[in-house]
This record gives structure tokens, sequence and C-alpha cells, in this order.
């Protein structure tokens, strides 16, 4: 059925100044409006408009209308359509939108005059109520030249640092327990999206009500395989990957939308939320570690238990996690050094070198030609070094420093002096 001889125009809504649809399905293109228009009241519309809420705030669409310009109108910021759209699901492609249909609109606009300063809350915290609503719905202070809200758009550098701003926000951390936040991301702008990634819209499952905010940092997080250790095989938590961080752009009483300002990985759909707190790196420094000759010097001292990606073999760079915590006196900015002790030409390393060379089928043809003493221990092997970037309660993440050789899980660490 054309537009033309139903006498009435369509209102076409272009929420990002172009004409390319946001759902993967092909007859919802915004440059194919739907066809399947059915008189509703007095007027055609392809949709199904409930009736809305006693109380809402009701607009009725006319011709000429967008998301984008009604948004730029009552929130003074059109970049924020998707909170009209959140609240009139009924229709099912945002491009198109239709003279009579009622439009549920959000409530009276708080603009925020400066960027707010994230809490200081344990990255491992999730918070939650407790917090009076202030308004409806509130804005994330002015946008930038770009149109968009202020954002991570540079990273100070520090040369002292032991760690760079990818080490301190992508190295994660082991939980002792399986744990789920009460915060998640439950949608996204761009519905086509299976991942998402810095500049991308999404929205979370709490808003004003549970004491967000405009301005509001977050952690996005994903709990990913349970870490057994290498050597004694007990079970040592999970591994909780850091995705990247999110910004409040725009809060109601129930639900928020944020800006992904900073990424590691790709975002799917039910990853975690938990408040942002800033990590500094501790200062990196000269230990004086030889590679020869170093022997026990009493220190506390523990195993590498996993490393950042699940790696086998990591060297210098690498992020690394150790079976120590802040409950076994390990801080961040301590230094340990990483070697293997009490083995043997027969057992190098049983939890980490053993199990690579069997994966890859290398052998060494010489030893099958010689005798040579059995048992005799070899001098402690000077691996390298690393540093605690941060501890949980009997883990640490790690930052190895330097490394004379590679490094497995499973070889050991000792506190340096």
């Amino acid at each position: 059925m054309m537009k033309a001889s139903l006498g009435v125009a369509l209102a076409l809504a272009l929420p990002l100044t172009t004409a390319t649809a946001t759902t993967t399905d092909a007859t919802k293109s915004s440059t194919r409006p739907p066809t399947n228009l059915k008189k509703v009241g007095d007027h055609w519309t392809p949709w199904d408009p409930p009736t809305p809420p006693e109380g809402a705030r009701v607009y009725i669409i006319v011709k000429g209308d967008t998301l984008w310009d009604l948004a730029q109108r009552d929130l003074s910021d059109p970049y924020l359509w998707p909170q009209i759209w959140d609240q009139n699901r009924y229709i099912l492609d945002s491009h198109w939108i239709y003279p009579g249909d009622p439009l549920v609109m959000p409530g009276p606009v708080t603009v925020v005059a400066e960027e707010t300063t994230p809490p200081q809350v344990d990255p491992g915290t999730s918070m939650g109520g407790g917090v009076a609503p202030v308004e409806e719905a509130a804005l994330v202070p002015p946008a930038g030249d770009t149109g968009r809200p202020r954002s991570n758009t540079w990273i100070k550098t520090d040369p002292d640092a032991a760690a760079d701003h990818s080490d301190l926000m992508c190295s994660g951390y082991i939980l002792p327990e399986r744990w789920q936040s009460d915060m998640f991301i439950y949608a996204g702008e761009e519905e086509h999206k299976t991942g998402f990634g810095p500049g991308d819209v999404v929205y979370m499952n709490q808003g004003l009500d549970s004491g967000v905010k405009p301005g509001d940092k977050f952690y996005v997080v994903h709990q990913e395989k349970k870490v057994k250790h290498p050597v004694t095989r007990d079970e040592m938590g999970y591994f909780v990957r850091k995705m990247g961080v999110a910004q409040v752009i725009a809060a109601q009483a129930e639900t928020a939308t944020l800006e992904l300002v900073d990424g590691c990985d790709t975002v799917h759909l039910g990853y975690d939320l938990i408040r942002y707190s800033e990590i500094t790196s501790p200062k990196k420094r000269d230990t004086g570690l030889e590679r020869y000759g170093v022997e026990d010097n009493g220190n506390a001292s523990g195993f590498v238990i996993y490393s950042r990606d699940n790696r086998n073999a990591v060297g210098a760079g690498d992020i690394v996690y150790i079976d120590l915590g802040s409950a076994d006196g390990v801080e961040a900015g301590d230094y340990f050094m990483i070697y293997r002790d009490d083995v043997t030409h027969e057992r190098p390393n049983e939890a980490g070198l053993a199990r690579w060379t069997n994966s890859h089928k290398s052998s060494i043809p010489a030893f099958k030609t010689r005798k040579l003493p059995r048992g005799e221990p070899i001098p402690r092997k000077m691996l390298g070094e690393l540093i605690i970037l941060n501890t949980n309660h009997h883990t640490a993440t790690a930052k190895v420093m330097n490394s004379f050789r590679e490094i497995y899980p499973g070889d050991q660490v000792q506190l340096l002096d």
C-alpha cells in the first residue's frame, strides 16, 4: 500500500542523520518504510501503539517529527533520542514514526553543570541502591566540540610508571567465588550489533532510583573460566576480565544510557557493570636482580598461577597472576623474583614447562646418548621479575618487568627486599 494513496505523511526519524537501518530485518530498512499499514483510531500506522500509562507525559507525533528533533527539543540533546525510543518500544524500527502515534516522553531534564568525580570504590565491589532519586531524568555534562559527551579523549603517561593505561585497564583479577553484579548491560543503541566498543551507546538495568547518575563511570567486566592452581590443583577462583569503561550520559528512574569511553575487548549484552575507581600505577625501580647466583632470601614465596589470555609462556610486559595477596602482606608496588627451584634435568617444571614440551612433542636426543647424574639439583634458575599492580585477598595481578627466559604457570615467585 503506497503512502500517497493513504493521504498521510510519514515522519522519518534519522537518529544519526543517516538513512541506514538499525535492525537486521531487511523489511524494516529506513529506505523502505513498512507496508503493513493499518488504521488505528483516526490515523494509519504499521505499529500497535499501546494505551499510555496513567500520568505519563504523552506527545502525539505530527508530520515532520523525528526522534532526533524531539530529543533536541525535550532533552536538549539530539543524541539522547534513544531515551525516547526506549520508552516506546512498540515502534519496531526507530527510523520510521507516524503522525497520530503517541510517544511517552521521558521526564524533565536536569543538566549537570560540571563533570562529576567518580566515587572511589573498590573495583570488586558492586554498588546498589540506598540513594534517593534526585530527578526523573538527567543529562551528562555539556558536550565537547564533537557534539558527543566528554570522555577519555587522551591519556596522560608517566615515564616512571611501571604499568601503562592498557595494563591497568585490561589486566583483570581473580575472585575466589563465582560472582554476578546486580548491574549489567541489557541493550545497545544499534540493535544489529553483536558486540560493542568505544563510542557505542548501551543501556544498563539501573538508574536514578539506584543511585546511578550522569557522569558516573563503570567498568564493564566479564567472568570467565575457573582458575586452578597449576601445582596444587586447588581451585583459586574465577578470572574476571575487564572489557572497558562506560560513562552514564543520561539517567532515568530505572535505566540509564551509557557511552563506552574506553575499551579492552568486545563488550556483549549481559556483561556486568561495577563502579569505576581510578587505578594508579606503582613506580618502577631498578632492583639490581642478577640472573645467576641468587638464593632464597627467606621472604614470602608463591607461584605464578595464571596469565592473561591463558597463555602457557609469557615474558617481559605480560600480565600474570600469583597466589599471594593482601592477606599475605603483599601490596601494590612490591617486586618479586620469578624462578625455578628444586628442579633437575628430568623434572624442569612439571606444572608448566613439561606440559608445554609434551604438547609440542619436543625432545632432546642428546639425553639418550649421555650418562647423566640422576636427581642432581640445578641451581635456582632466575627467570625474571614482576611488580604487583593490585591485590585481592589471596591473589594478585602483576606485570612481568624483566625476563631472562620464558615464564610458565607453575613457576615460583619470591618477594624481593
